[in-house]
């Protein structure tokens, strides 16, 4: 069943992306960019402080390894190929899908509790444009 929901989600994303390139001017704009300002530019301060924290734990656990073997030189290439190349990228997925998936997904809830989803389809306005697509584009941005 989940399954099925997922691929008729996809589904219905595409669809969407094939209107809109049909009709520019209905693009959500709007709700794109404050999407992207939550899950992006929110975001940093947060991956900033956990990147450096573990460039901080690698760095101390690299010098203790590499002065055993004299090749304290070493720690800034390690550190730079490591992190920024290897495992920053991946910290920074995790920390943003975490983040901004629950968060995304507690603002939907509260809006199918207070019934402005049903609202929205009374409007006639489409819900997945309005909604599902604005936040899978930012998170494709950011």
């Amino acid at each position: 069943a989940h399954g099925r929901d997922f691929v008729a989600l996809l589904g219905q994303l595409l669809l969407d992306l094939l209107h809109l390139l049909r009709h520019p001017r209905e693009w959500p704009l709007l709700e794109i960019s404050a999407n992207v300002f939550k899950v992006g530019v929110k975001a940093m301060p947060v991956s900033a402080l956990v990147g450096f924290l573990i460039g901080v734990v690698l760095s101390y656990l690299s010098a203790l390894q590499l002065r055993t073997f004299g090749a304290d030189v070493f720690i800034v290439n390690i550190l730079g190929m490591g992190i920024i190349r290897e495992l920053g990228p991946v910290l920074v997925s995790v920390l943003v899908a975490g983040r901004s998936g629950s968060a995304m997904t507690a603002q939907l809830g509260v809006m199918r509790v207070t019934e402005e989803i049903d609202a929205l389809a009374a409007m006639g306005v489409s819900r997945s444009v309005r909604l599902v697509l604005p936040k899978v584009v930012a998170l494709a941005l950011a």
